[in-house]
């Protein structure tokens, strides 16, 4: 490929409601030639991306003039609608059941689930999961209380997968194929695309997040495959087992995705999190995304204030700390306003009179510093460390231990970090 089309590679942030084309041969005026799908046309501007994810951005006018008149035929405005207005099937969705496998194009498949929360007429948020090994409809069981909540269709692609360095343009390929069939078809907003998995997986959500752009991402032990590179929007809320060898790359994904990314531990080794982890992560990506990284509808974020308000409540019975957490960043990192605004601070200022609460906001922040400074160095290498640990890690370890140990919440996961990892 010649400099001409290299020099319009740029990682953009959301994909657009309108069907993409084939995948063809497109000629510059210069003769350069490049194979891709066009996803959009825009102002005078068309977007291509090629079979291995790069994205190419140029006017249509440096096409030659059989393929603007490809281009203009097929993104007429009955496909360059705002997708917010678009016609979308609602009527005769299937809702609280785990579906499929479903086709979609090239071979690929997911499995999908539409909440019993759908609002009709205001279009969902998505998030696409994966699995290191592949997606079975069991992925989705555990995220099925987050999205009721929140209103979010779930789908998890079958044939994405981690592996060597051919397998990930293989699995952002079907991971594009999924969520292209799932626009279509279902009441997504193309502007709230969020990406998740668990190990592998959630290495491949976050090449996802690279290569597709993104919303946010939810991740159990996840990481930055080597082979992964680029940046992404929204928040990062990265789960991981305090004494799992996993903690080394989940600190330096954190670190790498910058201050919206989150390493949010839990003790153990190698589990799964408990299912109130993986609610307040999908809780906290989309709440920030709702809040703070768009124009969002009022009528989107009433009906989904009906939802999250009880969800908070019980989060503050069960811990206050983690609720004022919670609270303090939504204050703290979102334009909120009206009413939101006023119920948040007025949970604020309650909380605050809470000393265990207040110790524990202190402490879970002290764990995210500790992530950042202690682990994050260790998790360059992308190789899984096993029975580690270093006379400065395990010093620290303690010295959080010592300071907020007594809080049931932080005890387990300061005791965890003092000791070598597990598997």
């Amino acid at each position: 490929m010649k400099a001409f089309f290299c020099s319009l590679l740029i990682l953009m942030g959301a994909m657009h409601g309108a069907e993409w084309t084939e995948m063809r041969v497109w000629t510059s005026t210069s003769g350069s030639k490049v194979t891709a799908e066009a996803s959009s046309l825009t102002n005078g501007q068309v977007t291509l991306e090629t079979k291995s994810g790069k994205r190419i951005t140029l006017s249509i006018r440096k096409l030659v003039e059989a393929d603007q008149k490809f281009l203009e035929a097929h993104f007429s405005k009955k496909h360059d609608r705002d997708p917010r207005k678009g016609p979308k099937p609602d009527a005769n969705l299937v809702t609280g059941k785990i579906l499929g496998p479903i086709e979609a194009d090239r071979d690929s498949s997911y499995y999908l689930y539409i909440p019993e929360s759908l609002t009709n007429g205001v279009e969902a948020p998505l998030l696409l999961w994966t699995g290191g090994g592949g997606g079975k409809s069991e992925d989705l069981k555990r995220l099925i209380n987050g999205a009721e909540i929140i209103g979010m269709i779930l789908a998890v692609s079958v044939e994405a997968k981690e592996g060597g360095e051919d397998q990930w343009p293989v699995s952002l390929a079907h991971c594009k194929d999924c969520v292209r069939h799932i626009t279509r078809t279902t009441p997504v907003d193309s502007e709230s695309i969020f990406y998740g998995g668990q190990k592998g997986g959630g290495a491949v959500a976050i090449h996802n997040a690279f290569k597709m752009g993104s919303a946010g991402t939810i991740t159990i032990s996840g990481y930055i495959s080597r082979w992964s590179d680029g940046s992404t929007k929204g928040h990062h809320f990265m789960a991981g087992p305090a004494r799992c060898s996993s903690r080394y790359l989940t600190a330096h994904a954190a670190v790498t995705l910058g201050p919206t990314a989150m390493h949010w531990m839990f003790p153990g080794e190698n589990g799964t999190g408990h299912q109130d982890i993986t609610d307040l992560g999908l809780l906290w990506i989309y709440a920030s995304h709702l809040y703070g990284e768009i124009a969002a509808g009022q009528e989107e974020k009433t009906q989904f204030e009906k939802r999250f308000l009880p969800w908070l409540k019980s989060l503050i019975e069960i811990s206050p700390g983690e609720g004022l957490f919670f609270v303090n960043h939504l204050l703290e990192e979102c334009p909120l306003s009206g009413e939101i605004k006023e119920t948040m601070e007025g949970i604020q200022y309650k909380l605050n009179a809470n000393v265990g609460a207040l110790k524990y906001v202190k402490g879970r922040k002290a764990t995210i510093e500790y992530s950042d400074d202690q682990l994050s160095g260790f998790g360059i290498q992308f190789e899984v460390m096993k029975n580690h640990i270093t006379p400065k890690i395990e010093m620290s370890a303690k010295r959080l231990k010592k300071k907020y140990g007594e809080l049931p919440e932080l005890d387990r996961i300061t005791e965890d970090l003092t000791n070598p990892t597990g598997g």
